[in-house]
């Protein structure tokens, strides 16, 4: 039985769903080599007290009855404690495969088919921007197939420039199908990865569009953030079924930002000082 091969996990590595089930499928089978070594350690009592061991010098005085009894009932204790743990796995692997068949849709977005608005544009082959103004729409958007309710959204992106001046922020909202589910804000300085679950009432499919958005104004000359749309950065959305979701979860609508700050915390710039080129606002 080879080894199974299991990914390097510390704090700085983002760990997927499918990464988790993974992770466990790959610690049943770690915990199947132990046992297979354990019963094949057992075999081994057995074949050196009858003297049947491979490259084994035969024990000068044979072992009794008596001593083969003793064996016996030692090598079935330990059979008895490995079926038990083959129990427990076998209920692990079902829970596992089970939540693996669970009702969840996962899609890359931001993505190549995204609609995009207001400032924001495609500036490189992975990376979409730039996004700082409320007032001009600065948008991204896309429309999904998934189930006919679903009751929670986890949202996973990458921010890859941020020009954002110290002081200045962008408070993004996730609006599904026109109801805003969540937010978060990106800070000064800030880079890499952010993934934020969001829970909801039901909203009603298969269809849904979905829209990330600005839903703040950054001042003129204070800067502006973009985000990856492909290559290997985190850009993908996760639709979750109503069933799958606790009904004590589906509250007020939750989500955790990474700045507290209100909607108005910016002066508000008409359409037209903001709605400018990128560069005029880096």
């Amino acid at each position: 039985m080879s080894f199974p091969n299991i990914p390097d996990v510390d704090a700085t590595v983002a760990i997927t769903r499918d990464d988790s089930l993974n992770l466990l499928l790959a610690s049943i089978a770690f915990e199947e080599l132990a046992l297979a070594h354990i019963i094949n350690a057992e075999a081994e009592k057995i074949q050196y007290v009858i003297g049947t061991l491979e490259e084994q010098i035969p024990p000068e005085t044979p072992a009794t009855v008596n001593d083969l009894l003793r064996i016996n009932r030692s090598v079935d204790e330990t059979l008895k404690n490995v079926i038990i743990k083959e129990i427990i796995l076998q209920f692990k692997l079902e829970d596992i495969l089970a939540f693996s068949e669970a009702c969840v849709f996962t899609f890359d977005f931001p993505s190549a088919g995204s609609t995009l608005a207001g400032n924001a544009d495609f500036i490189s082959e992975d990376a979409i921007g730039f996004f700082w103004s409320e007032a001009a729409g600065d948008s991204v958007s896309q429309t999904f197939t998934a189930a006919d309710c679903i009751a929670q959204a986890i949202v996973n992106i990458e921010i890859l420039s941020n020009l954002l001046v110290e002081g200045a922020f962008v408070i993004f909202e996730l609006v599904i199908n026109g109801v805003v589910v969540g937010s978060f804000t990106v800070e000064p300085g800030f880079f890499g990865a952010i993934t934020e679950t969001f829970t909801f009432p039901p909203i009603i499919g298969p269809e849904y569009t979905v829209e990330l958005r600005v839903a703040n104004e950054v001042p003129p000359l204070e800067g502006s953030v973009s985000m990856a749309y492909a290559g290997d950065f985190a850009h993908s959305l996760t639709l979750v079924c109503c069933d799958q979701v606790p009904p004590s979860a589906n509250g007020p609508i939750t989500g955790a930002g990474r700045r507290s700050a209100p909607y108005d915390a910016a002066p508000e710039y008409s359409i037209e000082v903001n709605n400018r080129r990128p560069a005029d606002n880096s």
